[in-house]
């Protein structure tokens, strides 16, 4: 075979060279000195190139290594992108600016805007690594949508460039604060306004509005009904063994010390009622939680608590007491005042 070897053709003026094929095989077209296989240079457009079909099918780009291929194609106004010898579609950018990936159905949430559609055939996936290493992934399937977080790390959300909420690899969620000492903690600076807000948009009826369970067994719920809020705890006899009457109330009670005190932090002015607990964990021990002067691993106060509302059935059982002693001191001055009305009248 033949070869025609063309060092340079230049414009019919003899002005510059406008092609140019070097001794190694490179073609230049607008450069003298190409760099590639081929080096298209201009400086008159913005277009140095152009690959053109003259029907009105698709056209494509084949780029070809010696183990396979792909295709870049335009498909009316779109572009496409395919690989392997079958020109199997990959991806897809349409004129709108939409991306798809997987798919050539571009799904649009709302009109003129521009969107990113991931598309598998049992699963999609876009995976966020950091450093070659997997840091979190967005994941859709026919029954679910994942945003997930790999390994330990916390899945955090941000804004205003601070972050506003976090769930940690174990489940508990932080709102207003970076840390997470239980399943849920809210934290806020808030004046004059609320740090929760549950909202039942049902005007009728009753409903719990948080219920507390243990291993699925309800213990009791905030619940609301015609305007009213209650605290209630489960008192299912269902529930219950070993029921038996309260005795001693009055002498249970007697041994109580109701005082008036101000926390620290409130200061004198902020006077209240009420109890110290360790004094009655010392009369009712299930009506207090935690032990006395107890601390936490770093030194700070693990304040002691009472549920005021267990002190109820010592109370009522002392007050049916004090009835009973009423009732038979009445029924005896009954009798004393017949006695005497007898007397007087004999």
């Amino acid at each position: 075979m033949s070869r025609i070897k063309v060092e340079n053709i230049r414009h019919p003026d003899g002005t510059g060279d406008n092609i140019s094929l070097t001794d190694t095989g490179r073609v230049g077209i607008g450069a003298t000195s190409p760099i590639v296989p081929f080096h298209v240079l201009t400086s008159a457009t913005n277009t140095p190139g152009l690959f053109e079909h003259s029907g009105s099918v698709d056209s494509y780009l084949y780029l070809k290594n010696s183990t396979g291929g792909a295709y870049i194609a335009s498909r009316t106004d779109d572009l496409s992108f395919h690989t392997s010898a079958g020109a199997t579609e990959r991806a897809r950018i349409d004129s709108s600016g939409n991306l798809g990936i997987g798919t050539s159905s571009i799904n649009q949430t709302a009109s003129g805007r521009t969107v990113v559609g991931i598309n598998g055939s049992t699963s999609a996936i876009l995976n966020l690594n950091h450093g070659d290493t997997l840091a979190g992934f967005l994941y859709g399937a026919s029954t679910e949508f994942r945003l997930e977080a790999n390994g330990t790390r916390p899945l955090i959300f941000r804004g205003n460039d601070a972050e506003r909420m976090r769930i940690s690899s174990t489940g508990a969620v932080t709102i207003g604060a970076t840390g997470s000492p239980g399943s849920l903690t809210v934290v806020g600076d808030v004046n004059n306004n609320e740090l929760a807000i549950f909202n039942n948009l049902r005007t009728t009826g009753g409903y719990a509005e948080i219920d507390f369970r243990t291993a699925g067994t309800e213990r009791g719920n905030i619940r609301w009904e015609t305007g009213n809020v209650s605290y209630n705890t489960s008192s299912d006899y269902r529930l219950k063994e070993n029921i038996r009457a309260l005795t001693g109330g009055i002498e249970l009670v007697k041994q109580l010390r109701p005082c008036l005190f101000n926390f620290i932090e409130a200061g004198p002015e902020d006077t209240l009622g009420g109890f110290i607990a360790h004094e009655v964990q010392e009369v009712v021990d299930y009506a207090v939680s935690g032990q006395k002067d107890e601390v936490r691993k770093d030194g700070s106060i693990k304040p002691q608590s009472i549920d005021q509302s267990k002190l109820v059935p010592l109370l009522t059982a002392a007050l049916q007491e004090a009835i009973a002693k009423i009732e038979t001191l009445e029924t005896a001055n009954a009798s004393l005042e017949a006695r005497l009305t007898a007397l007087e009248g004999a």
